[in-house]
């Protein structure tokens, strides 16, 4: 998967062709995302945190990027002064003719923008347990970690300790502690294996369609998000919340990082 053509070879391979730089770790992954072209493409991964093992299980789950390459040294991207992701390349006969970066690309797949329904709200946890998060039911307090099954990698910092650290959080007897799993690039399967990895005993959710992450807005990742039980956010944040916090029995105010 290491890119380790020339860039003469890059230029001149077709008459007329596309180069499109991504980043796996971003998240607008779905082809249809990007905009639509008749000219062949070929994908270059930029060198930065990535392996080919990462490449491998991306084009796994998709695998219209079967043409993805680690950009070694970054060599095409500071031959074509890419500066960020995506950055689609025009080629002809090996000279560049058009290079822009799309500035109205949406963050994930179109379906993503969707209204939530009620019944996307309504999830199975990995030990077949059934959680309904809609806010007009009552239901109890919940604490809920929002993680990702490729842990450890590097674009998740301190994921490892983050993931003991909710393991090991003392909480109110009335407060379900959960963790939610990051859909992209991985499969029921993966989460299995993270709760076996990290002997996760509390109930683990897939996040199949992405509803929570949408509903609850969380782009980082480790990422903790308190409800009281009525649905409602009372603390959210990158580190866990306060002891004190985690043992009031009934919560009124809204906390965060």
């Amino acid at each position: 998967m290491i890119c380790n053509i020339k860039i003469t070879e890059a230029q001149t391979a077709m008459a007329h062709e596309e180069v499109v730089f991504i980043d796996i770790w971003s998240e607008y992954a779905a082809l249809s995302n990007l905009p639509k072209s008749h000219l062949p493409r070929r994908y270059f991964q930029i060198d930065m945190n990535v392996n080919t093992a990462d490449l491998a299980h991306f084009i796994q789950a998709y695998p219209q990027f079967k043409t993805l390459k680690i950009d070694k040294n970054n060599r095409l991207a500071k031959h074509f002064s890419v500066q960020k992701t995506p950055t689609v390349i025009s080629l002809k006969q090996g000279e560049v003719v058009n290079t822009y970066t799309p500035n109205t690309l949406v963050s994930l797949p179109n379906k993503e923008h969707l209204a939530i329904t009620a019944e996307q709200l309504r999830l199975t946890s990995l030990q077949n347990s059934h959680f309904d998060f809609n806010q007009s039911d009552k239901h109890p307090a919940r604490l809920l970690f929002f993680s990702d099954a490729l842990c450890p990698k590097h674009h998740l910092p301190d994921c490892v300790e983050k993931i003991k650290a909710h393991n090991q959080l003392d909480l109110n007897s009335k407060i379900e502690k959960l963790t939610i799993i990051k859909p992209f690039y991985v499969s029921i399967a993966d989460a299995h294996t993270y709760k076996q990895q990290f002997y996760i005993t509390h109930p683990v959710i897939f996040d199949k369609h992405n509803v929570l992450f949408r509903q609850f807005s969380v782009s980082e990742l480790p990422y903790w998000i308190l409800l009281n039980n009525q649905g409602n956010v009372m603390y959210r944040g990158n580190t866990p919340p306060s002891k004190t916090l985690l043992h009031t029995p009934h919560y009124s105010n809204t906390h965060s990082d």
